[in-house]
């Protein structure tokens, strides 16, 4: 379970290091990366974190969710990932805009 873990997050952290690297230069030492990968990295990581932390909790039981353990609060933060700045659904779409390269009619 843990080996799975840190596979997960290691996977993430790739993926958010290749939006850094290929963001482009902006006029006053300024790099923006692109939507397509930093949605995709921003989408995983909050999946993955979720994951992580929801498979470190069940390790623990209900000590897990006592105030005694920092997984209490991790599992609350993280799920704030998952919403702030997008959620994942809105991330997901913004990858599927960039595969097809056209926008959706979400509305329907």
């Amino acid at each position: 379970m843990m080996a799975e873990a840190e596979m997960e997050l290691n996977a993430a952290r790739l993926l958010i290091y290749k939006a850094a690297c290929n963001a482009r230069d902006l006029p006053n030492n300024v790099k923006l990366p692109y939507m397509d990968e930093s949605s995709m990295a921003k989408a995983y990581t909050g999946h993955a974190s979720f994951k992580v932390v929801s498979d470190s909790l069940q390790m623990f039981g209900a000590y897990g969710y006592s105030q005694d353990m920092p997984l209490e609060r991790m599992l609350r933060d993280v799920r704030m990932f998952q919403i702030g700045g997008g959620t994942s659904q809105a991330q997901l779409n913004m990858i599927a805009r960039s595969i097809f390269k056209r926008k959706f009619d979400l509305r329907k």
